[in-house]
């Protein structure tokens, strides 16, 4: 099938409001009910984790990024901000491509070039909760050594090398695609089209799959195993405290609570993360499953939207975490915002 037929299916399938035009796995009608659903969804999401995470930047910032540990948590906070953005965009798109909103242009395409960016931020994302996880797993392994191990320098160089990897993961891909302006000749709408004669299946699935998938597949394994371990730890260590004078438990009980921080981290992690891996396995799995093609299309657009509501949540969530169970958070946290002081945690 040439391009040209391509396209024309695609603004058919488009422009009818039966959705049954191409076969699809999920007919227009429905795909439009479940995106404008996801769409509002997502957008709340999205606004609501921008300030949080910029909130939770200038805490960490105010904490001292001299420790690993805050640093990981500064980058974790920075990629869930970046994440925010996109899924606020990526909400105005799908509204304008369910009809819930009329944009006056169709850029729904934007969503093929926002995906691959995605992935690499997730793939981010999952290698940075790697590193505060297995790094608070050392200091059950080797208490005396984790500073050493995992030091201010080091921190920075494991952030800053998978950093450099995908955003030119992200170059490489962006630059790979070809968008162009045409006019509808159904509705005469403008149009943001993506140049699908420019996309080289092997680029597509080395950049997708290879250096941003299955990185995020192998960080979420060794997070749930870390995890595993932290869980035995902290049911361990809680006897063990309990065997201790109580004047010469203070710094083990703020080791027990930053703990208590990274697996909870660590489970939202996987909960909304897990999703979005299995799908992205599913999609490659499975050979006739192709998002450009009319056939899979719908279907591609909706679980991509239920997947990017459960990462936007895990940008979320995660200050109620700090709150809840960190103190020094909690009380840099009150001083930002020019709130009374109360001790919710012993000091």
């Amino acid at each position: 099938m040439s391009d040209q037929n391509q396209t024309l299916m695609w603004a058919a399938s488009e422009s009818d409001p039966s959705g049954n035009g191409t076969n699809e796995y999920v007919s227009l009608k429905l795909r439009n009910v479940l995106l404008q659903v996801n769409c509002i969804i997502l957008l709340l999401l999205g606004v609501t984790g921008i300030p949080t995470n910029v909130l939770n930047m200038l805490i960490f910032h105010k904490m001292g990024l001299g420790r690993g540990t805050n640093i990981s948590f500064f980058a974790l906070s920075a990629a869930d901000l970046v994440c925010g953005c996109i899924y606020v965009f990526l909400a105005v798109v799908m509204m304008g491509q369910s009809r819930l909103l009329d944009l006056g242009v169709d850029i729904s395409d934007f969503r093929y070039l926002f995906g691959p960016i995605i992935l690499s931020v997730s793939a981010f994302i999952s290698w940075v909760t790697t590193i505060i996880s297995v790094e608070r797993c050392f200091c059950v392994l080797l208490p005396q050594r984790t500073k050493d191990i995992f030091s201010e320098k080091t921190t920075l160089s494991l952030i800053a090398g998978m950093l450099l990897v995908q955003v030119s993961v992200i170059i490489a891909s962006v630059v790979s695609k070809r968008l162009t302006i045409t006019r509808s000749t159904l509705n005469n709408q403008s149009q943001v089209r993506l140049d699908h004669s420019t996309i080289d299946s092997s680029v597509f699935v080395s950049l997708n799959f290879w250096a941003a998938s299955l990185p995020t597949f192998i960080c979420l394994l060794i997070v749930v195993c870390s995890t595993g371990f932290l869980l035995v730890a902290l049911t361990k260590r809680g006897k063990w405290l309990q065997s201790l004078p109580s004047s010469g438990n203070n710094a083990i009980k703020k080791n027990k609570k930053l703990m208590y921080v990274v697996v909870a981290i660590s489970v939202i992690h996987i909960i909304c993360f897990l999703p979005g891996v299995i799908t992205i396995f599913v999609s490659f799995a499975v050979t006739d499953f192709n998002p450009f093609e009319p056939r899979s299309k719908n279907l591609y657009l909706v679980l991509s939207s239920f997947v990017g509501e459960f990462q936007a949540l895990s940008s979320v969530v995660n200050m109620f975490v700090y709150l809840r169970m960190s103190s020094n958070y909690n009380q840099c946290w009150r001083n930002l915002l020019h709130l009374p002081s109360r001790r919710v945690f012993p000091a």
